[in-house]
């Protein structure tokens, strides 16, 4: 049996697997996320306490800028690359 994950790996990812679940839904349309409607999801309080000590509001968020982060990191690089071509 793999080993259990830690809970802020756990939480990022069951966070991370219903933002994109509800983009997927909405696409092409643009959707606001709203951690009320993924806590709803996930069946947490979203004024609740993780696993991990944290709240799901600041676990939210902190998943969400990642997320954006990436995407902006992920968006320049092909860029470049289609600048090289």
């Amino acid at each position: 049996m793999p080993p259990s994950l830690p809970p802020n790996i756990q939480e990022f990812n069951e966070i991370t697997a219903v933002i994109f679940a509800l983009l997927y839904v909405a696409h092409p349309t643009p959707k606001t996320l709203e951690p009320e409607e993924v806590a709803a999801i996930l069946g947490i309080p979203v004024d609740g306490t993780m696993p991990s000590g944290r709240t799901f509001k600041d676990v939210f968020a902190q998943t969400v800028s990642w997320l954006l982060i990436k995407t902006i990191s992920f968006r320049t690089a092909i860029t470049r690359v289609s600048e090289m071509s």
